[in-house]
Protein backbone atom coordinates (compact mmCIF):
# COMPACT_ATOMS: atom_id res chain seq x y z
CA UNK A 1 0.00 0.00 0.00
CA UNK A 2 1.71 3.44 -1.19
CA UNK A 3 0.60 6.80 0.85
CA UNK A 4 1.76 9.94 -0.34
CA UNK A 5 4.98 10.63 1.84
CA UNK A 6 7.87 11.27 0.02
CA UNK A 7 10.53 10.29 1.96
CA UNK A 8 10.94 7.05 0.57
CA UNK A 9 13.36 6.51 -2.74
CA UNK A 10 11.49 5.87 -5.86
CA UNK A 11 14.29 3.47 -5.90
CA UNK A 12 13.47 1.76 -2.71
CA UNK A 13 9.25 1.66 -3.53
CA UNK A 14 10.23 0.28 -7.14
CA UNK A 15 12.06 -2.77 -5.28
CA UNK A 16 8.85 -3.57 -3.35
CA UNK A 17 6.31 -2.82 -5.92
CA UNK A 18 8.27 -5.36 -8.06
CA UNK A 19 7.87 -8.48 -5.78
CA UNK A 20 4.18 -7.20 -4.30
CA UNK A 21 0.88 -9.22 -4.84
CA UNK A 22 -1.61 -5.97 -5.10
CA UNK A 23 -0.37 -2.39 -5.43
CA UNK A 24 -3.17 -0.25 -3.56
CA UNK A 25 -2.65 3.48 -3.09
CA UNK A 26 -4.25 6.48 -1.34
CA UNK A 27 -5.07 9.35 -3.39
CA UNK A 28 -1.79 10.85 -4.32
CA UNK A 29 0.17 7.79 -3.44
CA UNK A 30 -0.93 6.66 -6.81
CA UNK A 31 1.45 9.34 -8.43
CA UNK A 32 4.18 8.22 -6.43
CA UNK A 33 3.53 4.18 -7.34
CA UNK A 34 3.11 5.63 -11.24
CA UNK A 35 6.49 7.34 -11.00
CA UNK A 36 8.28 4.08 -9.42
CA UNK A 37 7.05 2.17 -12.58
CA UNK A 38 4.23 0.65 -11.34
CA UNK A 39 0.72 1.41 -12.32
CA UNK A 40 -1.40 0.95 -8.73
CA UNK A 41 -4.27 -1.89 -9.39
CA UNK A 42 -6.78 0.34 -6.68
CA UNK A 43 -6.49 3.64 -5.60
CA UNK A 44 -8.83 5.16 -3.23
CA UNK A 45 -9.41 8.22 -1.48
CA UNK A 46 -10.99 11.66 -2.35
CA UNK A 47 -8.87 11.65 -4.98
CA UNK A 48 -8.12 15.67 -4.35
CA UNK A 49 -4.39 14.77 -5.12
CA UNK A 50 -3.67 12.40 -7.65
CA UNK A 51 -2.94 13.80 -10.69
CA UNK A 52 -5.53 13.83 -13.38
CA UNK A 53 -3.23 12.61 -16.34
CA UNK A 54 -2.57 9.43 -14.39
CA UNK A 55 -6.44 8.60 -13.82
CA UNK A 56 -7.17 6.96 -16.99
CA UNK A 57 -3.86 4.32 -16.55
CA UNK A 58 -5.77 3.02 -13.30
CA UNK A 59 -7.86 -0.02 -13.39
CA UNK A 60 -10.06 0.47 -10.86
CA UNK A 61 -10.22 4.07 -8.89
CA UNK A 62 -12.83 4.53 -5.71
CA UNK A 63 -13.70 7.76 -4.91
CA UNK A 64 -14.87 8.24 -1.26
CA UNK A 65 -15.89 11.58 -0.06
CA UNK A 66 -15.87 11.19 3.97
CA UNK A 67 -13.90 14.18 5.72
CA UNK A 68 -14.39 12.05 8.91
CA UNK A 69 -11.80 9.52 7.31
CA UNK A 70 -8.38 9.90 5.77
CA UNK A 71 -6.75 7.97 2.62
CA UNK A 72 -5.13 5.32 4.92
CA UNK A 73 -8.38 4.89 6.84
CA UNK A 74 -10.27 4.53 3.34
CA UNK A 75 -7.51 2.40 1.51
CA UNK A 76 -7.29 -0.31 4.95
CA UNK A 77 -11.50 -0.49 5.30
CA UNK A 78 -11.26 -1.55 1.56
CA UNK A 79 -8.50 -3.92 2.21
CA UNK A 80 -10.16 -5.23 4.96
CA UNK A 81 -13.73 -5.86 3.26
CA UNK A 82 -11.34 -7.34 0.39
CA UNK A 83 -10.45 -9.83 2.60
CA UNK A 84 -6.69 -9.09 2.73
CA UNK A 85 -5.17 -10.01 6.19
CA UNK A 86 -1.68 -8.30 5.59
CA UNK A 87 -0.25 -4.63 4.38
CA UNK A 88 3.18 -3.44 3.59
CA UNK A 89 3.13 0.13 3.65
CA UNK A 90 5.65 2.79 2.03
CA UNK A 91 5.36 6.40 2.10
CA UNK A 92 4.34 7.00 5.66
CA UNK A 93 7.13 9.35 6.12
CA UNK A 94 7.23 12.56 5.21
CA UNK A 95 7.12 16.66 6.52
CA UNK A 96 3.73 15.96 8.52
CA UNK A 97 3.73 14.18 11.64
CA UNK A 98 0.30 14.73 11.95
CA UNK A 99 -0.35 12.42 8.82
CA UNK A 100 2.43 9.69 10.36
CA UNK A 101 0.43 9.52 13.43
CA UNK A 102 -2.85 9.56 11.89
CA UNK A 103 -1.85 6.70 9.61
CA UNK A 104 -0.44 4.70 12.63
CA UNK A 105 -3.55 5.18 14.19
CA UNK A 106 -5.33 3.66 10.99
CA UNK A 107 -3.41 0.79 11.35
CA UNK A 108 -4.04 -0.06 14.62
CA UNK A 109 -7.92 0.93 13.87
CA UNK A 110 -7.85 -1.91 10.88
CA UNK A 111 -7.46 -4.98 12.43
CA UNK A 112 -5.13 -6.00 9.80
CA UNK A 113 -1.34 -7.04 9.97
CA UNK A 114 0.78 -4.52 8.74
CA UNK A 115 4.27 -3.99 8.46
CA UNK A 116 5.49 -0.77 7.18
CA UNK A 117 8.80 -0.12 5.58
CA UNK A 118 10.60 3.36 6.25
CA UNK A 119 13.88 4.54 4.86
CA UNK A 120 16.20 2.71 7.00
CA UNK A 121 13.69 0.49 8.95
CA UNK A 122 11.31 -1.92 8.87
CA UNK A 123 8.18 -1.48 11.23
CA UNK A 124 5.76 -4.24 12.67
CA UNK A 125 2.15 -3.10 13.78
CA UNK A 126 2.08 -6.07 16.90
CA UNK A 127 -0.88 -7.14 18.84
CA UNK A 128 -1.16 -9.91 21.87
CA UNK A 129 0.71 -13.35 20.89
CA UNK A 130 3.99 -14.43 20.13
CA UNK A 131 6.38 -14.06 17.11
CA UNK A 132 9.72 -14.17 15.48
CA UNK A 133 11.25 -11.60 13.65
CA UNK A 134 14.68 -12.02 11.22
CA UNK A 135 17.28 -9.74 11.36
CA UNK A 136 20.88 -9.71 11.32
CA UNK A 137 22.77 -9.56 14.45
CA UNK A 138 24.54 -5.81 15.58
CA UNK A 139 21.27 -4.47 14.19
CA UNK A 140 19.51 -2.07 16.02
CA UNK A 141 16.02 -3.07 17.37
CA UNK A 142 13.26 -0.68 19.21
CA UNK A 143 10.07 -1.50 20.57
CA UNK A 144 7.51 1.39 21.11
CA UNK A 145 4.36 0.95 23.27
CA UNK A 146 1.38 2.27 21.10
CA UNK A 147 0.15 3.59 23.64
CA UNK A 148 0.53 0.55 26.36
CA UNK A 149 1.79 -2.88 26.65
CA UNK A 150 3.47 -5.48 28.54
CA UNK A 151 6.09 -7.05 26.39
CA UNK A 152 9.00 -9.60 26.54
CA UNK A 153 11.51 -9.16 24.06
CA UNK A 154 14.23 -11.86 23.67
CA UNK A 155 17.22 -12.53 21.02
CA UNK A 156 18.60 -8.67 22.12
CA UNK A 157 21.30 -7.38 24.17
CA UNK A 158 18.92 -5.91 26.39
CA UNK A 159 16.24 -8.03 27.35
CA UNK A 160 12.42 -7.48 28.32
CA UNK A 161 10.65 -9.39 30.54
CA UNK A 162 6.98 -8.45 31.22
CA UNK A 163 8.33 -4.92 31.29
CA UNK A 164 5.28 -2.79 31.16
CA UNK A 165 5.52 -0.06 28.36
CA UNK A 166 3.66 3.62 28.11
CA UNK A 167 4.12 6.40 25.89
CA UNK A 168 5.01 9.17 28.29
CA UNK A 169 6.52 6.68 31.03
CA UNK A 170 8.95 3.82 29.63
CA UNK A 171 10.10 2.56 26.17
CA UNK A 172 12.85 0.48 24.58
CA UNK A 173 14.39 2.52 22.08
CA UNK A 174 17.89 1.53 20.25
CA UNK A 175 18.34 -2.03 21.75
CA UNK A 176 20.72 -4.25 19.83
CA UNK A 177 20.04 -7.66 17.97
CA UNK A 178 22.46 -10.51 19.47
CA UNK A 179 21.10 -13.29 17.62
CA UNK A 180 19.65 -13.65 13.72
CA UNK A 181 16.04 -14.14 15.29
CA UNK A 182 14.19 -11.19 17.79
CA UNK A 183 10.97 -12.94 19.43
CA UNK A 184 8.24 -10.58 20.96
CA UNK A 185 5.78 -11.24 23.44
CA UNK A 186 3.03 -8.96 24.37
CA UNK A 187 0.49 -10.05 26.67
CA UNK A 188 -1.76 -6.96 26.89
CA UNK A 189 -1.70 -3.91 24.31
CA UNK A 190 -0.15 -3.02 21.23
CA UNK A 191 3.31 -1.69 20.12
CA UNK A 192 5.44 -1.09 17.19
CA UNK A 193 8.51 -3.01 16.70
CA UNK A 194 11.69 -1.26 14.89
CA UNK A 195 14.21 -3.02 13.05
CA UNK A 196 17.12 -1.54 11.33
CA UNK A 197 17.01 -2.32 7.57
CA UNK A 198 19.10 -0.84 5.13
CA UNK A 199 17.59 0.73 1.63
CA UNK A 200 20.28 -1.08 -0.39
CA UNK A 201 19.15 -4.50 0.62
CA UNK A 202 16.15 -6.80 -1.09
CA UNK A 203 12.20 -6.18 -0.24
CA UNK A 204 12.05 -8.83 2.61
CA UNK A 205 8.63 -10.39 2.66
Amino acid sequence: MVLAGGDDSIGSLAKWAASADVILAADGGGDRAIAAGFVPHIVVGDLDSLNPRHRDQIPELIRIDDQNATDADKVLRLAADRGWRSLTLMGLEGDRLDHVLASLGSGLACGLEIRIVLRNMLAHLVRPGDRAFATQMGRRVSLIPFPFCRASLTGVRWPLVEAELAIGARVSVSNEAIEPTVRLALSEGTALLFLEHRDTEPAAW
